[in-house]
């Protein structure tokens, strides 16, 4: 009985830091290592035929890390999936230093997001004159522009609209489907 409750505690323990757990570490490579063997067979191929692969390999420890904060964000206490997801997966074209800033926006509502839509175009108004009249989601977009570089369309749809199951499929499935549009370009190549 003390053994289990030893071995339970040991697993709650790993859980809680899974970048410190060496078996998680190990599980998480083995999954990394495994992702990445097609997409070594395919920039093989590529290079063999001398052209340019589209991907590149995975960096394995990067993928290792991101997948234990995935492990990290089923755990009770730990960053949401969407913090996770901003982190290792936020689009290049969003500028911002820090991704976490944007987590506000992305756990609003509807309600929510329609009021910060109301703020933005409200503040854009007071900074010019003749912008009464104006659309509220016009002059948000201009906000949004000169603060993240994207439309407020864009936003919406990487930042807004972002939800747990997304930001865990994209998380998991990510570095696979890379490779898959990869392969299916090389195929529209040759065929």
């Amino acid at each position: 009985m003390m053994q289990k409750l030893n071995e339970m505690r040991e697993m709650k323990k790993q859980l809680d830091n899974p970048h410190d757990s060496e078996k998680i570490r190990a599980a998480a490579r083995v999954l990394a290592e495994m992702e990445n063997r097609p997409r070594e067979s395919y920039i093989d191929v590529m290079e063999t035929a001398g052209m340019e692969p589209e991907t590149d390999p995975l960096d394995i420890e990067s993928r290792v890390d991101e997948l234990c904060d995935v492990i990290a964000a089923k755990v009770p206490g730990g960053p949401s999936m969407i913090e996770v997801w901003l982190s290792n997966c936020l689009p290049d074209d969003i500028e911002t230093d820090d991704p976490q800033t944007l987590l506000t926006y992305a756990e609003m509502d509807r309600g929510e997001w329609e009021g910060q839509v109301a703020r933005w175009a409200d503040t854009v108004r007071h900074q010019q004159d003749g912008l009464d009249g104006y659309d509220d989601r016009l002059l948000a977009d201009k906000h949004v522009q000169g603060h993240w570089g994207v439309s407020l369309a864009r936003f919406e749809q990487a930042v807004v609209e972002l939800d747990d199951q997304r930001a865990m499929e994209d998380l998991l499935g990510e570095p696979t489907d890379e490779t898959v549009d990869a392969i299916e370009s090389l195929t529209e190549v040759v065929a």
